[in-house]
């Protein structure tokens, strides 16, 4: 079985304030809605055991039409929320590594952990989708392969894509089998 995680469809521009998320709350865009669309038809063959989604609005639009097509909720887990780091933002890693080295460990840490914990609390026997945001998505893969975090600017999860992972019997751990698809 598989865990499809999603990336939120293309956002609206401008400043969207929400009290419920710390950072721009920016609804799914006209492009967006129709990219979301196209996921009705790649999960049309698939059977779904749970969504989640983060709290900001822009990963429920994203995956709301599916989850009515098949008949599911769509549990909003704040672990899955976009990165926030405040005014660390406008500091590459290395500058946050070499200037606040506590606060470097910490946040890798905590990143990597609270993704890959509501990863592993799906159950690997069925399937399930997550819809998330590209830091997060990128943290995940990271942590999947066994990757350190900061190899996540490697590469870019592409709007309204799907990255899949797949748990392998043979190997006994997860494998990605899909990315940007």
């Amino acid at each position: 079985m598989s865990i499809f995680v999603v990336r939120h469809a293309d956002r609206e521009l401008g400043d969207f304030p929400s009290p419920e998320v710390p950072m721009s709350d920016q609804p799914i865009s006209a492009v967006g809605r129709k990219r979301a669309e196209r996921l009705l038809e790649f999960f049309k063959d698939i059977e779904i055991a749970t969504i989640r989604a983060s709290k900001y609005v822009r990963t429920e639009q994203t995956i709301k039409p599916l989850a009515e097509s098949k008949g599911l909720p769509v549990a909003r887990d704040p672990r899955l929320n976009e990165i926030n780091v405040g005014e660390a933002a406008k500091l590459s890693d290395e500058e946050l590594r070499a200037g606040f080295p506590e606060f470097w460990k910490l946040y890798k840490e905590r990143r990597q952990a609270r993704v890959y914990e509501a990863f592993l609390e799906l159950d690997p026997g069925a399937n399930h989708i997550m819809v998330a945001h590209d830091g997060i998505i990128r943290t995940l893969v990271c942590k999947v392969l066994g990757l350190p975090p900061h190899m996540r600017h490697l590469f870019r999860i592409v709007f309204c894509s799907i990255t899949v992972f797949d748990r392998s019997a043979e190997f006994g751990c997860w494998t990605m089998t899909r990315m940007n698809g």
